[in-house]
Protein backbone atom coordinates (compact mmCIF):
# COMPACT_ATOMS: atom_id res chain seq x y z
CA UNK A 1 0.00 0.00 0.00
CA UNK A 2 2.92 2.28 1.18
CA UNK A 3 4.33 1.41 -2.66
CA UNK A 4 1.13 2.32 -4.27
CA UNK A 5 0.96 5.65 -2.57
CA UNK A 6 4.32 6.75 -3.34
CA UNK A 7 3.85 5.93 -6.77
CA UNK A 8 0.09 7.73 -6.99
CA UNK A 9 2.50 10.88 -5.50
CA UNK A 10 4.84 10.76 -8.28
CA UNK A 11 2.24 10.43 -11.30
CA UNK A 12 0.86 13.52 -9.78
CA UNK A 13 3.81 15.37 -9.36
CA UNK A 14 4.89 14.95 -13.18
CA UNK A 15 1.34 14.47 -14.61
CA UNK A 16 0.97 18.20 -16.17
CA UNK A 17 -2.64 19.32 -15.57
CA UNK A 18 -3.41 16.94 -12.66
CA UNK A 19 -2.36 18.70 -9.45
CA UNK A 20 -0.19 21.76 -8.25
CA UNK A 21 3.59 21.52 -8.41
CA UNK A 22 4.85 21.40 -5.32
CA UNK A 23 7.77 20.43 -2.82
CA UNK A 24 7.75 16.63 -2.40
CA UNK A 25 6.40 15.44 1.49
CA UNK A 26 9.66 13.20 1.44
CA UNK A 27 11.81 16.29 0.29
CA UNK A 28 12.95 17.91 3.47
CA UNK A 29 13.08 21.76 3.09
CA UNK A 30 12.00 24.20 4.59
CA UNK A 31 10.53 27.57 2.79
CA UNK A 32 13.74 29.81 1.76
CA UNK A 33 13.68 33.30 0.53
CA UNK A 34 14.68 34.31 -3.05
CA UNK A 35 16.82 36.84 -3.96
CA UNK A 36 15.99 38.91 -7.09
CA UNK A 37 18.87 38.79 -9.62
CA UNK A 38 19.98 42.36 -9.78
CA UNK A 39 20.76 44.18 -12.64
CA UNK A 40 24.77 43.19 -12.64
CA UNK A 41 23.62 39.83 -13.12
CA UNK A 42 23.71 38.24 -16.84
CA UNK A 43 20.37 37.29 -17.72
CA UNK A 44 21.74 33.52 -18.75
CA UNK A 45 22.31 33.63 -15.46
CA UNK A 46 19.57 34.88 -13.58
CA UNK A 47 17.37 32.17 -15.74
CA UNK A 48 17.96 29.79 -12.86
CA UNK A 49 16.85 31.81 -9.81
CA UNK A 50 14.10 30.62 -8.00
CA UNK A 51 12.42 27.03 -6.78
CA UNK A 52 12.81 23.74 -9.13
CA UNK A 53 11.24 20.50 -7.70
CA UNK A 54 11.51 17.40 -10.17
CA UNK A 55 11.75 13.40 -10.56
CA UNK A 56 15.68 12.03 -10.92
CA UNK A 57 15.21 8.93 -12.85
CA UNK A 58 17.90 6.19 -14.24
CA UNK A 59 14.99 6.18 -17.34
CA UNK A 60 14.64 2.27 -16.00
CA UNK A 61 13.12 1.98 -12.38
CA UNK A 62 15.36 4.59 -10.04
CA UNK A 63 13.27 7.18 -9.00
CA UNK A 64 14.20 10.47 -6.31
CA UNK A 65 12.45 13.50 -5.74
CA UNK A 66 14.41 16.56 -5.60
CA UNK A 67 14.51 20.64 -5.23
CA UNK A 68 16.74 23.19 -6.22
CA UNK A 69 16.24 26.25 -4.65
CA UNK A 70 18.54 29.08 -6.15
CA UNK A 71 18.60 31.84 -3.46
CA UNK A 72 21.22 34.01 -4.64
CA UNK A 73 23.44 34.85 -7.54
CA UNK A 74 26.60 36.82 -7.62
CA UNK A 75 28.20 37.95 -11.14
CA UNK A 76 29.36 36.95 -13.58
CA UNK A 77 28.82 33.14 -12.93
CA UNK A 78 27.88 32.21 -9.20
CA UNK A 79 24.93 30.68 -7.91
CA UNK A 80 23.84 29.78 -4.29
CA UNK A 81 20.98 27.62 -2.53
CA UNK A 82 20.09 24.57 -1.14
CA UNK A 83 19.82 21.33 -2.85
CA UNK A 84 17.05 18.35 -1.44
CA UNK A 85 16.28 15.19 -1.75
CA UNK A 86 13.97 12.66 -0.96
CA UNK A 87 13.71 8.79 -0.48
CA UNK A 88 15.22 6.80 -3.66
CA UNK A 89 13.07 3.75 -5.02
CA UNK A 90 13.53 1.11 -5.63
CA UNK A 91 17.02 0.83 -3.99
CA UNK A 92 17.88 3.52 -0.51
CA UNK A 93 20.32 6.09 -1.24
CA UNK A 94 22.49 6.40 1.65
CA UNK A 95 22.31 10.02 1.67
CA UNK A 96 18.77 11.32 0.95
CA UNK A 97 16.69 12.17 2.06
CA UNK A 98 18.32 15.19 3.45
CA UNK A 99 19.41 19.04 2.16
CA UNK A 100 22.04 20.89 2.11
CA UNK A 101 23.55 24.11 1.07
CA UNK A 102 25.02 24.28 -2.76
CA UNK A 103 27.35 26.39 -4.88
CA UNK A 104 27.54 26.40 -8.41
CA UNK A 105 29.12 27.81 -11.59
CA UNK A 106 27.88 28.53 -14.90
CA UNK A 107 30.03 27.41 -17.62
CA UNK A 108 28.82 27.90 -21.34
CA UNK A 109 24.79 27.43 -20.20
CA UNK A 110 25.11 24.89 -17.83
CA UNK A 111 25.06 25.46 -13.97
CA UNK A 112 27.86 23.10 -12.43
CA UNK A 113 27.21 22.13 -8.84
CA UNK A 114 29.46 19.64 -7.15
CA UNK A 115 28.15 17.36 -4.86
CA UNK A 116 31.22 15.51 -2.69
CA UNK A 117 29.10 13.71 -0.19
CA UNK A 118 28.24 11.25 -3.42
CA UNK A 119 31.06 12.24 -5.86
CA UNK A 120 28.96 13.47 -8.40
CA UNK A 121 28.55 16.71 -10.04
CA UNK A 122 25.34 17.52 -11.10
CA UNK A 123 25.07 19.58 -14.64
CA UNK A 124 21.81 22.11 -15.01
CA UNK A 125 20.46 23.80 -18.30
CA UNK A 126 17.49 25.61 -18.83
CA UNK A 127 15.73 24.32 -21.75
CA UNK A 128 12.43 26.59 -22.63
CA UNK A 129 10.28 26.76 -19.21
CA UNK A 130 12.30 23.68 -17.61
CA UNK A 131 15.59 22.90 -16.19
CA UNK A 132 16.94 19.74 -17.47
CA UNK A 133 19.72 18.33 -14.96
CA UNK A 134 21.67 15.05 -15.08
CA UNK A 135 23.98 13.63 -12.16
CA UNK A 136 27.38 13.00 -13.65
CA UNK A 137 29.93 10.87 -11.93
CA UNK A 138 32.47 13.11 -10.77
CA UNK A 139 35.88 10.99 -11.50
CA UNK A 140 34.87 9.82 -14.98
CA UNK A 141 31.68 11.76 -16.45
CA UNK A 142 29.76 9.02 -17.13
CA UNK A 143 25.53 10.29 -16.93
CA UNK A 144 23.82 8.94 -13.68
CA UNK A 145 20.81 10.22 -13.37
CA UNK A 146 18.80 13.31 -15.41
CA UNK A 147 15.93 15.39 -14.21
CA UNK A 148 13.48 17.97 -16.11
CA UNK A 149 12.55 19.96 -13.27
CA UNK A 150 9.85 22.85 -12.98
CA UNK A 151 9.74 26.46 -11.39
CA UNK A 152 7.77 26.81 -8.60
CA UNK A 153 5.99 30.17 -8.29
Amino acid sequence: MKHALVMLGLCLLVAPGCAPVRIAADVPLADRPIEAPGADIPAELAAFSGRWVGVWTDGRSYRKNMALVIERLAAPDRAYGVYACGHALPKANPVCPSSFPVAGRLDDGILRISYPAIQAEGRYRIEGQALQGEMVDAASGKPLISVSATRLP
